[in-house]
């Protein structure tokens, strides 16, 4: 009975960091025989992917013009830091974890809250 308890405690914990890794919805065709999509004026090919380090997002656009917008890194959901310290965007969207008054030293602790 252990066993399976803690094979369900495995099982979840995978989902749960898969999940806290991107945050995706998606978004119906605009138009009749697109020829592009266009997210918060980002640009991208029909059957293309492009991320976008500056809004940390990666836009899908199917063939339909309709598309799948996913949050990376600092926008893939949320989290909540320890007390003290504030989450901010590192490189390329990272999340980075710094104490409040010294956003130069990192904190190393930290749990995930998925929303």
């Amino acid at each position: 009975m252990e066993t399976t308890k803690a094979l369900s405690c495995a099982i979840m914990m995978c989902f749960l960091i898969h999940m806290a890794d991107s945050f995706c919805r998606p978004y119906p065709s605009t138009g009749n025989n697109p020829s592009n999509c266009t997210y918060k004026g980002v640009v991208v090919a029909l059957n293309s992917t492009h991320t976008d380090y500056n809004i940390c997002t990666e836009i899908t656009c199917q063939a339909d013009g309709s598309m799948f917008i996913c949050g990376i890194g600092i926008n893939a959901g949320r989290s909540l830091p320890p007390d003290g310290c504030v989450t901010i965007k590192g490189d390329k969207c990272e999340r980075k974890v710094v104490y409040a008054n010294d956003h130069t030293k990192e904190c190393h602790s930290m749990e995930p809250i998925l929303g």
